[in-house]
């Protein structure tokens, strides 16, 4: 009767190494009819995009640049038209400057220039710091108060990523081949990058 105990890995002939076994195949696997699983009998032809990844990133960054530019001038006309009012009118006010940047984001996105987008990311960063200022200003209104400013500031620190995606992806592709990008369609089925 054989022992139930474990036995030792096989040894070669010198003993200091394990054996290997090679498998090999024996046939094609075949599905209930005969053909390979639906594939081709023969084998099949693989495309592979050719586009540089770094266009890839700037266009991808660049349509969700251009809808965060639009949500970001929304947010900002409401943050002014809650501010506006009451005893506090002059931060609302002062926020309206703060619209620079998005236009300015819509505008490097389109037309795929750097020196907007940064000038967005730019306004992004202060408008970091502005919002966290607010919030921290008005945190004695009211819990609902402090909760929706604290909202309006992550949604902006959530742009300012997107946008500065945007724009080093950018530094990653020559200057003459972003103005090809911006007036061809050669990316139309560009994805939207949401984080």
């Amino acid at each position: 009767m054989a022992s139930l105990e474990p036995s030792a890995p096989a040894r070669d002939i010198q003993g200091d190494q394990p054996q290997v076994v090679q498998g090999i195949p024996v046939g094609r696997p075949t599905g209930p009819i005969g053909d390979s699983y639906g594939l081709p009998p023969h084998g099949c032809a693989v495309v592979l995009d050719q586009r540089p990844l770094e266009e890839i990133m700037v266009m991808n960054y660049r349509c969700a640049t251009k809808c965060f530019a639009t949500i970001d001038v929304f947010s900002t006309l409401m943050n002014v038209s809650s501010l506006a009012g009451g005893r506090h009118g002059w931060i609302g006010l002062w926020s309206l400057i703060l619209l620079i940047g998005p236009i300015c984001g819509q505008i490097g996105a389109c037309k795929l220039r750097r020196t907007f987008v940064a000038v967005y990311l730019g306004f992004c960063v202060l408008k970091i710091f502005w919002e966290a200022f607010v919030t921290i200003f008005l945190a004695t209104m009211s819990a609902v108060w402090f909760l929706w400013l604290l909202l309006v500031l992550f949604v902006q620190i959530w742009i300012t990523r997107i946008v500065a995606g945007l724009y080093v992806a950018m530094g990653k592709v020559g200057p003459q081949r972003l103005a090809q990008l911006a007036e061809g369609g050669e990316y139309a089925e560009a994805r939207m990058i949401y984080w």
